[in-house]
């Protein structure tokens, strides 16, 4: 009997014992289960918050060239109070990331660059606050805030790259009045920058090799209307050709420069036609275009001729083939003539400088032939994909810039500017006299402007935290 009792104590402590462990076993697994889930929130919080911040610089990508052109640097980072010089770009992004949250949101600034509403989160029930755009992303609301850290310098044109930008992108699950231990938050600050599209930094440029012959030569002048003989003129050494790939010279060419493997992004082409554009139809004959005015053609196969001040812009829809653009007298307009990806082989890009092309300024003729040109006055930007041909034995003034395109040359034009392509047909040939102005490597592209996450942080704001 007594053996019988000490052997029921032991297995009732023993019984205990497991039971113990079980719910210490329990716990374990439920802490362990609870944290896992933790987790799986905390990764899905910072998902939604990085989509909603990802959608935002998606959207703000289409909306550059209008909304964040226009848009204030907010007013407490251009200039701290009491300050005598503004704020550097790091010392703007340290401040405002500091500032309270519903100062950022209600900054009056906003509600003048920034539509009430980012059609990438569109805000499904409630107030709009502007600057502000609501959704669900992962599970959780997400919301997006966008400010003007610093716009385009004085004296600049748009975009110059030092326009800076922040994307605020804060995902929230549960609230602070109904079980507040659950409230959580991922937050997102991503400074975006802009890229200044100056492309037009050699005399000319191939993502693909080519082979400079025949009797072709690439130098360079002081530019911006300088004088210029071609055949006598000293070069200043900057007439670059350069590639992605390789770049080889054979028979009597002479280049200044050579520079291979060149990493240059080239911007893409974006064809937007404005509403009111004055319509040319099919431009067969010579056509005067004024100063100060928008054009939309369906092709252009005739001449052109300019006149008037201010900018002149051209879109084409179709084929683009011109032997002369002159400058009537006195006129000092800069034209720009876009060229829409869309046109087919068929139609095609077609340059024939058998006679002038572009604001020469010509004095004289033969050997002699003095020239004044100013190759930014003309600048031909085609998204043409396909075989396009310059030919031809006159002259030509102006930057061309055909990313995709594979240019043919061929002549004895002299030509004074620069051209980026996508690729030069084999060779380069003839007697080209190519002249690279020194003065357009600061010209940007009339295009809108490349963004770039120049900074990303990423945290878990707590209970209190901003």
């Amino acid at each position: 009997m007594h053996r019988s009792a000490n052997a029921l104590i032991m297995a009732l402590g023993a019984i205990t014992i497991l039971a113990g462990l079980a719910i210490s076993l329990s716990d374990l697994t439920v802490g362990r289960y609870q944290e896992q889930i933790s987790r799986r929130d905390q990764v899905l919080l910072m998902a939604g918050a990085e989509s909603a911040a990802n959608e935002a610089i998606d959207w703000m990508r289409s909306q550059s060239s209008t909304v964040l052109k226009n848009m204030p640097a907010h007013p407490e980072v251009v200039q701290a109070a009491g300050a005598t010089a503004p704020r550097s770009a790091q010392q703007q992004y340290e401040f405002l990331a500091t500032l309270p949250t519903a100062d950022v949101v209600d900054s009056a600034a906003l509600a003048v660059g920034l539509p009430a509403m980012l059609p990438a989160l569109p805000m499904t029930s409630g107030a709009q606050i502007p600057g502000c755009g609501s959704n669900m992303r992962s599970g959780a609301g997400v919301q997006v805030k966008i400010v003007c850290i610093k716009q385009t310098e004085a004296g600049n044109t748009w975009p110059d790259g030092f326009e800076k930008f922040l994307v605020f992108a804060t995902a929230t699950q549960g609230d602070t009045d109904q079980r507040a231990s659950k409230y959580r938050r991922a937050h997102v600050e991503a400074v975006i920058s802009t890229s200044s599209a100056k492309v037009f930094k050699q005399a000319f440029f191939a993502r693909q090799k080519y082979t400079v012959t025949g009797n072709m030569s690439a130098h360079s002048w002081a530019g911006n209307g300088a004088a210029i003989t071609p055949k006598t003129a000293v070069t200043s050494g900057n007439g670059q050709a350069s590639s992605g790939d390789t770049v080889t010279t054979g028979g009597a060419a002479a280049v200044d420069k050579i520079k291979n493997d060149v990493n240059m992004a080239l911007p893409p082409v974006v064809y937007a036609p404005p509403a009111g554009a004055s319509s040319l139809g099919n431009v067969t004959t010579t056509t005067t275009l004024a100063g100060g005015t928008n054009y939309r053609a369906t092709n252009v196969t005739g001449d052109l001729k300019i006149s008037g001040s201010g900018t002149i812009s051209l879109w084409v829809d179709n084929a683009f083939s011109l032997s002369n653009i002159t400058w009537n007298s006195g006129a000092t307009a800069n034209v720009i003539i876009y060229q829409s990806p869309n046109a087919t082989a068929a139609s095609g890009l077609d340059i024939k400088a058998n006679d002038s092309i572009g604001y020469l300024q010509k004095s004289g003729s033969g050997a002699g032939a003095s020239y004044a040109p100013v190759p930014s006055k003309l600048m031909i930007i085609s998204g043409f994909k396909g075989d396009w041909s310059m030919n031809g034995n006159g002259d030509f003034s102006g930057l061309i810039y055909a990313p995709y395109a594979n240019v043919k040359m061929n002549g004895t034009a002299s030509l004074f500017g620069a051209i980026i392509s996508d690729s030069f047909d084999s060779k380069v040939n003839g007697t080209f006299n190519f002249w690279y102005d020194d003065t357009v490597g600061q010209i940007s592209l009339p295009l809108d402007p490349q963004l770039s996450a120049s900074g990303w942080n990423q945290y878990h704001p707590g209970f209190a935290q901003q």
